[in-house]
């Protein structure tokens, strides 16, 4: 209707103007970053968009802007996100390991899908690193008849039959259990090897 006055919501950074799910209400800690970073001071009831939004939790490492805002606490917002970005580490790193394919619906050694799959032991998956160099991501499944009833292992038609790729991609907790079991099968063998 003429003369009805219409509200733009823009971006206190980009000046965008923003739809309704596409912004939030400035916080405090936004006008700090704001304040800090681009000598901007942002008035009472300033939105911000989600891509300026994203911009600011990446450069800070807030994970939750609209948390509740809680009392202050002995260490400081500065020492805190020090911490979260050392601790940081990339989703996956890409490693020129041959590899299976990751599945939990398909056998890693035939492809043959379930329902009657049983999990890669851990033991098997390291030494099929250790043999031939394979990494078989955790979780990983396989039909029974591909592993020795006795031991667990992976007959040796079944390593033959590992289909891989030219690249890993292993996340933090997969190097770390990876590094575990070699620590533990070094120490196995430094016994069976010395004889204690």
């Amino acid at each position: 209707m003429p003369g009805q006055k219409v509200d733009y919501f823009e971006c206190i950074l980009c000046s965008k103007r923003t739809k309704p799910t596409d912004r939030r209400t400035v916080n405090k800690d936004i006008k700090k970053y704001l304040r800090r970073k681009f000598l901007i001071e942002a008035p009472e009831n300033s939105v911000i968009c989600n891509k300026c939004r994203h911009v600011y939790r990446n450069e800070t490492g807030k994970t939750n802007v609209y948390a509740p805002v809680r009392c202050a606490s002995t260490t400081t917002s500065d020492d805190s996100s020090s911490k979260k970005k050392t601790l940081s580490s990339p989703p996956s790193v890409s490693l020129a390991l041959a590899s299976t394919a990751k599945s939990h619906a398909y056998c890693c050694v035939c492809k043959k899908p379930g329902p009657k799959l049983v999990v890669v032991p851990t033991e098997s998956r390291t030494n099929v690193f250790v043999d031939k160099n394979i990494l078989i991501p955790p979780g990983n499944r396989c039909c029974p008849v591909h592993l020795d009833n006795d031991s667990g292992m992976f007959t040796s038609d079944a390593v033959q039959q590992l289909k891989t790729t030219e690249n890993a991609f292993l996340n933090r907790t997969t190097i770390s259990e990876l590094l575990q079991q070699m620590r533990i099968l070094c120490q196995r063998n430094e016994k069976t090897v010395f004889g204690l």
